[in-house]
């Protein structure tokens, strides 16, 4: 992706397509492993929301705390304003769907093998 250069990518789930601004500069995580892959990735300065479930790496726990795995609270999603919310599919999905009609949300596919875990981390 270059630089400063918004690009579209379609959501199966939600079947249309979602913004993701290059660079992201305001992520929230709702996923525990989305967030480690973040970490990883470098983009922690980025993550400006996650859950409570959200304890690795250590330095997760030091950032805003919007809600749990299947609820969000909305009005600090609002206040933290975030350019991308990630989530995943499965028990997630009826949250992705309601917290899309209102934020740019792209839910991950539940991994359901080894292969789908690193496709998983090349998405994010």
């Amino acid at each position: 992706m270059q630089t400063g250069v918004a690009r579209r990518v379609f959501s199966e789930l939600l079947g249309k397509e979602v913004l993701v601004p290059d660079p992201l500069k305001r992520i929230v995580s709702l996923s525990p492993a989305v967030t480690e892959t973040l970490f990883i990735l470098g983009l922690d300065g980025s993550i400006v929301g996650v859950t409570e479930f959200c304890f690795r790496p250590q330095e997760a726990r030091g950032k805003r705390i919007v809600g749990t795995y299947s609820t969000v609270d909305v009005e600090a999603l609002s206040r933290l304003d975030p350019e991308l919310i990630f989530s995943m599919t499965g028990f997630q999905r009826k949250l992705a769907f309601d917290l899309s009609t209102r934020f740019n949300v792209y839910p991950i596919p539940l991994p359901v093998s080894v292969a789908d875990i690193i496709r998983s981390a090349v998405e994010v």
